[in-house]
């Protein structure tokens, strides 16, 4: 959400945010990077559950040419 927030912002020519701090972020709904590769049943936060979050929240877009900018910066 910070990273979307920050680059509708600059498209918009709004305030400028002075940093971010981004934990665990979800950017990429791709999930095809090579750490989503290695990560795969590593526990915590892995591929598997970066999908079911994705999914979640674009539901079929995920990861297709129609997924909002704004939705998954990367």
């Amino acid at each position: 959400l910070a990273a979307a927030l920050a680059l509708l912002l600059r498209d918009r020519r709004g305030p400028r945010p002075c940093g971010q701090l981004l934990l665990s972020p979800m950017l990429d709904d791709r999930n095809d990077t090579p750490s989503a590769h290695q990560m795969a049943g590593a526990g915590l936060w892995d591929r598997t559950a970066n999908e079911t979050a994705w999914t979640a929240l674009l539901g079929e877009r995920r990861g297709g040419p129609g997924v909002p900018p704004y939705a998954a910066p990367a």
